[in-house]
């Protein structure tokens, strides 16, 4: 069975960005240290600050956007040596090709593990399940979600009736997600395929690897597409209402 671990539910969720551009230096701190000082990247100020960084829910959203980042740009590379390759069929073009099939499988699974890991600690607010099965994590989504107990936020007009509108919307993205999670898990035989292809006892046991790009793209896409549904529906019912 698997455990469940324990998060730090302090903070803001803000992460604290340290830039030397000249030097080609980059530090993001999660550590949940008070910090008095906070680097705004987009004003290029110094903030002062009076609180902690920490917090899991919005760590794992910045780990699952960084894999999705890391899947977009492989998947642009990819495109790019496909082009090259249809005018001057090199070979190293040919061998660029190869080389970004498992790091394009690779990020985008870990994106989906880590999206429902954050997922999972946005509606229980104490804790997601270890392990990497993608159907398990998802049901620990779904089972949260189903288990929600709604107060009405008086500071906010908004009706029970609306919110729980917004539950059913959730549930229901949630399902046709895990109808295309399973699509996806037919072509990943473990969790650990597109990192080592081995098995742990060094067995080759799914020796061929293809990706049909088409396809592949098409699925993943349409995935992309609820979890960001998702995710602005449950930021909507936190921003609105109180979770019990």
């Amino acid at each position: 069975m698997a455990k469940e671990r324990k998060i730090d539910k302090s903070g803001s969720g803000l992460i604290n960005t340290m830039v030397d551009i000249d030097n080609k230096k980059f530090t993001i701190d999660f550590s949940g240290k008070e910090i008095k000082e906070y680097y705004n990247p987009i004003t290029g100020e110094k903030q002062l600050v009076e609180h902690c960084y920490f917090n899991s829910e919005s760590v794992l959203f910045f780990v699952s956007n960084s894999y999705f980042l890391a899947y977009r740009s492989i998947y642009k590379d990819l495109l790019l040596y496909i082009r090259k390759y249809k005018k001057d069929k090199s070979h190293q073009n040919y061998k660029l090709i190869l080389r970004h099939i498992l790091p394009y499988y690779y990020n985008f699974r870990h994106f989906i593990e880590t999206q429902l890991k954050a997922f999972a600690i946005c509606v229980k607010r104490e804790s997601f399940l270890e392990g990497h099965n993608l159907v398990f994590l998802l049901d620990d989504v779904i089972d949260g979600v189903a288990a929600l107990s709604l107060k009405f936020n008086n500071m906010k007009r908004k009706k029970e009736e609306e919110l729980q509108l917004e539950k059913e919307v959730i549930l229901l993205d949630l399902k046709k997600l895990k109808a295309l999670i399973s699509k996806y898990l037919e072509i990943e035989p473990s969790h650990e395929y597109y990192r080592y292809i081995f098995t742990r006892d060094f067995k080759c046991e799914n020796p061929v690897v293809t990706l049909d790009l088409k396809s592949t793209e098409k699925l993943f896409r349409k995935i992309l597409k609820l979890f960001r549904d998702i995710e602005k529906n449950l930021f909507f019912i936190i921003e609105f209402y109180h979770l019990v």
